[in-house]
């Protein structure tokens, strides 16, 4: 190709980066290397309010605790002290914070980050999400997960006629069929690839993106991780109870879980106030805890049902379908062990919420480093396989 037509089609590209203005904003915000762990400071927010009634995991006994200089070797990946790996591994800006049998057994975080500060959580937020359409499911205002979306939200018929095969389900599922990249590279060569989800990120209505979303698979034909099914789906969730995502999240979860600090949730704008249900919330290990308490208890917390036993039996079905991800859940598989009974969610830049039924244990984890070298979930197999 001519130098000259290459210079063409680079101005070309310019333009059209510079002509999205989500684009140019998601560039003035975070620049090329896209959004990290406090996202949240940068964008319109509402506040998800604690209760006065606490609730705080004790320390373990210093018998049980798990020391910091006890060794721990991770497969061919290395061995070692373990706060130095998770130092090494993981970098500046984490915590990493182990409960098992409702005791803090490890609590380990590396500055500039302080122990319990805020965080951005990204896709952790769709494990949220799905947990408050379990709620919204037991108290009528979702009659079923097959339904379809164009029952609550009938305009998107008019807009794609294959709105009308898409239920709530597959939205749990990522089974949407939606044709939408799941990309957030902004570098030039990408630039065509990432004007939705920069609209869904940083527009000030992302509720405009279905108007002119294609499908290029059927509803439930196939599974493909993609963040605009949980944005639907907690849109669904707020039109269905007639209340704000923060509201909903404060008077059915944080405040019954005793959760220790608010919690916020990006919105898309003051004036079309939708909440970023698919990547939004900023919370800390100690709560997101809380979550893995609630789950693990089959949705009762200290006695008092919080959501329905059938949801969490639901969402935590072993399956090597859909890549293990079900109900906006992950289950963690092998092909060499079936059987792993661990469960968790995940997020850019290693947000996760871990539980391991069979061990009694929730692992809770947020950071800032996307580019650590073999991050996977089995390290925290290996963990409780070592410890417990």
């Amino acid at each position: 190709m001519k130098k000259k037509n290459v210079t063409l089609i680079i101005v070309f590209m310019a333009a059209s980066l510079l002509n999205s203005c989500s684009v140019l904003r998601g560039l003035s915000l975070d620049g090329p290397s896209g959004p990290d762990m406090y996202e949240y400071k940068k964008l319109d927010r509402d506040t998800i309010f604690k209760g006065t009634d606490t609730f705080h995991f004790p320390p373990a006994s210093s018998g049980r605790w798990i020391k910091g200089s006890q060794h721990l070797k991770y497969g061919k990946h290395g061995e070692g002290r373990l706060d130095s790996l998770i130092a090494k591994w993981f970098g500046k800006d984490c915590q990493l914070l182990i409960v098992h049998n409702d005791s803090i057994v490890y609590d380990q975080w590396v500055e500039p980050y302080y122990p319990g500060e805020n965080s951005t959580v990204f896709s952790v937020t769709k494990s949220l999400t799905s947990l408050l359409c379990g709620i919204a499911v037991d108290e009528g205002y979702i009659r079923s997960v097959d339904d379809s979306v164009t029952d609550y939200l009938p305009e998107l018929a008019q807009y794609n006629p294959t709105f009308s095969k898409l239920r709530i389900i597959h939205l749990l599922n990522m089974q949407a069929g939606f044709s939408f990249d799941e990309h957030y590279s902004l570098s030039l060569k990408d630039a065509t690839k990432i004007f939705k989800i920069a609209r869904l990120q940083y527009g000030s209505d992302f509720t405009k993106l279905f108007r002119h979303i294609k499908f290029k698979n059927q509803p439930g034909e196939k599974y493909e991780y993609n963040s605009l099914t949980a944005a639907l789906l907690s849109w669904i969730i707020e039109h269905a109870t007639g209340k704000t995502y923060a509201e909903y999240m404060t008077e059915k979860i944080w405040q019954p879980l005793g959760m220790e600090h608010d919690a916020l949730i990006t919105i898309d704008s003051r004036r079309h106030h939708h909440a970023h249900g698919f990547g939004g919330m900023a919370t800390n290990v100690y709560d997101l805890a809380k979550i893995g308490r609630l789950y693990l208890n089959r949705g009762l917390w200290n006695g008092r049902r919080i959501v329905s036993e059938q949801w969490i039996d639901n969402s935590l079905v072993p399956t090597k379908e859909n890549k293990g991800y079900h109900y906006n859940w992950y289950h963690q598989y092998y092909d060499d062990n079936a059987a792993n009974p661990s469960f968790y969610a995940l997020g850019l830049g290693h947000q996760v919420i871990y539980i391991n039924q069979a061990k009694n244990v929730i692992i809770t984890w947020v950071g800032n480093n996307n580019d650590a070298p073999f991050w996977e979930i089995k390290f925290f197999d290996t963990l409780c396989n070592k410890f417990f």
